[in-house]
């Protein structure tokens, strides 16, 4: 997961994307793509944009363990 900020290019994207709609800056503080990978990712995005992939799903159990080891 990236903030909106991180590099310059994710920063001009965010910018313009919240001079046309003014709310967003109050609902997001960042962005993530899908897999782990840059390769998957766009395999995946791809797969959103023909409208095959509609949805995605997380392993609660294993959010879970993360949360609580970033706590450690």
């Amino acid at each position: 997961m990236i903030t909106l900020t991180d590099t310059p290019a994710v920063e001009a994207y965010w910018n313009t994307y919240i001079k046309a709609h003014p709310e967003a800056a109050e609902l997001y503080d960042s962005a993530w793509s899908f897999g782990d990978n840059p390769r998957l990712a766009n395999e995946l995005l791809e797969l959103v944009l023909k409208g095959i992939k509609t949805g995605t799903a997380s392993d609660y159990d294993l959010n879970e363990i993360r949360r609580q080891s970033s706590k450690l």
